[in-house]
Parts: structure tokens; sequence; C-alpha cells
């Protein structure tokens, strides 16, 4: 069985900031946990449900495998790990085979199948070379589309957000054609674009990101968009548009 350890701070970072993103009960159950690729002294924890995807990466001590490695963590197995980093000083220790993966933590120890299949490319998933990059207060963002998720859609929970010089707009509308708008201060000279999101998907972000300033890199109207907080290179989240 290969072997590594880490802190108890580092895997409750890696499951916190990627878990939410997880499909629930998707055919393709590959999905339906969460990616830990260990390469060099790097460890990656990825989730995706197929609109929208996070990532976040943290440093290990000392290298622990030349190669690539991969394990898929079932939802439930997830679920029971992060009740068991109730000690952040603690070292957990990840054991694992090719279907098999033993977590230690002190006296506890959790055993659990492993998600078999492949899990997709998701590098490809992250989009590059964004030409628009919008800097927002996070806070202030999460209480407005907080606001909107109050009138938006039930079904469907959509909410356009207009970027635009030096403002953020944000619109929701529901079937009874009540309408809420708010408007942000945002760090922004470019063109204007107006994007649909799922606010329910922002707001997942949003509870992820712990700095008080949000970036948002984006394209057009039709492409995925990343989202990270200001100088946090180590933490992914890309949100698919959606048709309002």
């Amino acid at each position: 069985m290969r072997t590594v350890s880490l802190p108890a701070t580092d895997l409750k970072m890696l499951l916190d900031k990627t878990s939410f993103a997880m499909a629930q009960q998707d055919v393709r159950y590959y999905l339906n946990g969460v990616l830990l690729e260990l390469s060099g002294s790097e460890i990656t924890a990825v989730a995706t449900d197929g609109h929208r995807l996070a990532r976040y990466v943290v440093g290990l001590e000392a290298a622990v495998s030349e190669d690539v490695q991969q394990i898929i963590i079932p939802a439930k197995t997830v679920a029971e790990i992060r009740r068991m980093l109730t000690d952040e000083e603690e070292l957990i220790e990840f054991r694992w085979g090719e279907r098999t993966l033993v977590v230690a933590a002190g006296v506890t120890v959790l055993t659990s199948k492993l998600v078999e299949g492949k899990y997709p490319e998701y590098r490809r998933v992250i989009p590059r070379g964004l030409e628009r990059e919008v800097i927002v207060d996070r806070e202030s963002l999460r209480l407005a589309l907080q606001r909107a998720a109050i009138l938006s859609n039930e079904k469907y929970k959509g909410v356009k957000v207009t970027f635009e010089n030096g403002t953020v707009r944000l619109q929701a509308q529901n079937p009874e054609h009540e309408v809420s708008e708010d408007e942000l201060a945002a760090e922004y000279d470019g063109e204007a674009v107006t994007v649909g999101f799922n606010v329910a998907y922002l707001m997942d972000v949003l509870q992820s990101v712990d700095s008080p300033r949000v970036a948002v890199n984006l394209q057009d109207a039709d492409s995925s968009s990343v989202w990270r907080g200001v100088e946090c290179e180590q933490e992914t989240f890309v949100v698919m548009p959606m048709r309002l």
C-alpha cells in the first residue's frame, strides 16, 4: 500500500474547499467523491459535478512519489473524514491500495472502499488566459447574492451578473416578475459583460473563500469563469454560466 501523512489542518482545507462541488448520485459514479492527486511534493483535491469545479493544492514536507497517484474518495467517506478532524495539530496518515483506503487519526482508524474508475482530466476544464479580471469585496457580494436568491426562480436559481467599469450589478427575477437588483463597487476597467449564474453555486464558492476580496476571471457570457480569493493561488473555483 502507498502511504502519505499530512497535518489535519491541511487535510481539512483540502476537503472543506472542494467537497461542496461533488456530484450527488450522478450516474457518472466517479464524480460522486473527491479526487486526491499526489504528485511530487504536492497533494491536490478536486471535486466537480459537471457544472462547477473546485480544486485546492497543499504542499508536503517531502516528495512522496515521482509518478502521479490518484484516488477517488466516496462522498460518505469524505463526510466521515471531516468528522474525524477534531484536533488540528494531529498528523493524519493515509494508506491506500487499488480498492481500499485506510485513514488513521490518533486512535481512530477509518477503512473505506475507493471509487473505481478514472477521474476526468480536470485540467482541461479550468480555462486559461482569461482577459478580464474583476475584484470585489467577498462579504458584500455574498450578501447581495443572498438577497438575489430570495427572488430568483426556485427551480433554476438564476442570477444575472453584469461586470462593468467600477461596478458589479446583480439582477434576479421570479415567475411572478418580481425583480431584485443590487449594485456593488468593484475593481474593473473593461468592456461590460453580463453572465448568468446559478446563485447557489456562487454562494458555495464565496463560503469556501477565506480572503476578504474575491478575484473573478472571465472571458465572455458563454464561457466558464474562475473564482478565487485574492492572492490565494492554491485555490481554484470554476463556475459554468447558465442561460437566463
